[in-house]
């Protein structure tokens, strides 16, 4: 009978400013993540910009199996992986 892998959520690191990097890419290599985001709208000499930024900065989840956490643990942009 064989052993069925199941997955499970990780608490990761992401290094400075590259929360977007990392959500875009876990996106598009089909690992479900959980990386939040607000909306802020700026004002800068007249001109509203609305700026999107981590709500919690440095830190992001993913959904993973044995095979995708070690893809996770080659990326330069993560570290410190916590299994919740």
């Amino acid at each position: 009978m064989p052993e069925t892998e199941t997955s499970n959520w990780y608490l990761f690191r992401i290094t400075n400013r590259n929360e977007k990097k990392v959500r875009d890419i876990l996106d598009i290599s089909g690992i479900e993540n959980f990386i939040p985001f607000s909306v802020t709208e700026y004002n800068w000499k007249g001109v509203f910009r609305n700026v999107e930024t981590p709500l919690y900065p440095g830190i992001g989840f993913a959904r993973v199996d044995s095979f995708d956490l070690g893809m996770l643990k080659m990326m330069e942009e993560i570290s410190l992986f916590v299994q919740t």
